[in-house]
């Protein structure tokens, strides 16, 4: 993952890396000419504020010091970080939705977007236009403070717990213009049911699912026979893998990356759950093999709100 802003001085340190390993560089999707892509692709794209963007880097450097691997590999790219946020500006969103805080690293960009968009802070009575969803108090903790540092607090509302309970709670008629998903895999169908169940999502809004393509979607035999979904014991493995990991203050014994095993199970859940969207009549979606693979849904018009698979 690139995470460094100083995209000039990456991209030119790539090139010149490429020109000393010509093979490599002429293997299209080696990890160097995925980086290249990334870094020009980054260089080119609409930049943060020079501040912003400086403190973001802090962040993430922050983010690693504190929860080892997790913090390195957890946080969104800076690409698409940006791309969320110009997804945030072209529906011209007024509020968003995350399930999964983290450090905060994608909220600042779904923050600062809704910023751009002429949204105000909230006042003292009013509801703060981000609601992001994180399951661990002290990691909340950690993400509020980094609001502070941005100066974005006042757009950010942080609900600790159960995400599922976070979004059954909240007031009927809330809706969010864009809803950003990225915690917990195995729960990302009840994620997807519960909102369209309860219409929190506007009729042009936007849900964006993270880390939806793993790279066991290379095995035929998963393809053939994925995971069922609603699948408890897998929930409370990924919550408890989470708990050990991130609900402390020292770096976890848990690598972010899992074992070849558990990364097919996961891969399978994936499949299933991107199958599911798939056969969903209440939505239009499209997949794009960026990162580790974004769905992006909305509203099919004409459809009932209501979840609906065929």
């Amino acid at each position: 993952m690139l995470q460094s802003h100083d995209k000039v001085t990456q991209l030119f340190n790539i090139l010149e890396k490429q020109q000393q390993q010509p093979g490599d560089a002429a293997v299209g999707g080696s990890a160097d000419h995925d980086n290249v892509m990334v870094s020009y692709a980054t260089f080119v794209s609409d930049v943060l504020p020079q501040k912003l963007s400086h403190q973001l880097e802090t962040i993430y450097q922050e983010g690693i010091e504190k929860y080892g691997d997790w913090g390195a590999l957890m946080p969104i790219d800076p690409l698409q970080g940006s791309l969320l946020a110009w997804l945030t500006r072209l529906v011209n969103a007024r509020s968003v939705l995350e399930i999964g805080t983290f450090t905060g690293y994608s909220t600042i960009y779904l923050a600062n977007a809704l910023r751009d968009n002429g949204v105000e802070p909230a006042g003292v009575l009013e509801g703060k236009p981000v609601v992001t969803c994180e399951l661990f108090r002290s990691v909340a903790e950690y993400a509020r403070s980094n609001f502070v540092k941005t100066g974005t607090d006042a757009f950010i509302d942080v609900k600790v717990g159960d995400a599922i309970e976070t979004l059954q709670a909240l007031p009927k008629g809330t809706m969010f213009d864009l809803i950003f998903i990225y915690a917990d895999k195995p729960s990302y169908k009840r994620y997807f049911d519960v909102i369209l169940e309860r219409e929190l999502l506007t009729p042009t809004g936007i849900m964006a699912f993270d880390n939806i393509i793993m790279p066991g979607i290379k095995k035929t035999e998963i393809l053939a026979d994925p995971t069922p979904l609603d699948n408890p014991s897998a929930i409370q493995e990924a919550h408890q893998i989470l708990t050990e990991a991130l609900d402390k203050s020292s770096p976890s014994k848990h690598s972010p990356i899992p074992p070849s095993d558990k990364l097919d199970e996961l891969t399978s859940i994936m499949h299933a759950f991107n199958t599911y969207v798939k056969q969903c009549e209440a939505v239009d979606h499209i997949a794009l093999p960026l990162f580790t693979g974004m769905l992006l849904v909305r509203l099919r018009a004409g459809k009932g709100r209501g979840s609906s698979v065929a």
